[in-house]
């Protein structure tokens, strides 16, 4: 894993190691991102936990527009309401970011299997 580490911070990510994993932080509002060395198939895969990120946005969402519809307009709906589509934002910058790092990672398991 030191080599990927260092194949990312040449360019240019803020990377850390942790056990098996390597942490990649994103620059802005971006999640932090994992990657992780996938040994039965011999490569390097991406771990974002965006999933659990837009579940929790759904969640919010659904929770805020049910009360804004049953209490007609409450306060704590509205800031549910503003927290899931701000973690939909948070998601979506996320995924629109890890363009650069997928590819590069995919660089790296092209490399491998040669």
């Amino acid at each position: 894993m030191q080599s990927v580490v260092e194949v990312l911070e040449s360019e240019g990510f803020n990377v850390r190691q942790k056990d098996s994993k390597v942490i990649v932080k994103l620059d802005g509002l971006a999640n932090p991102v994992t990657v992780s060395k996938d040994i039965a198939k011999d490569e390097y895969k991406l771990g974002s936990n965006d999933w659990g990120k837009s579940l929790s946005a759904s969640l919010a969402l659904m929770f805020g527009l049910y009360g804004y519809q049953q209490h007609s307009g409450s306060f704590i709906s509205s800031i549910f309401i503003a927290g899931g589509l701000w973690l939909f934002v948070v998601v979506l910058l996320t995924e629109l970011k890890l363009t650069k790092l997928r590819a590069l990672v995919d660089r790296l398991n092209r490399e491998r299997q040669r």
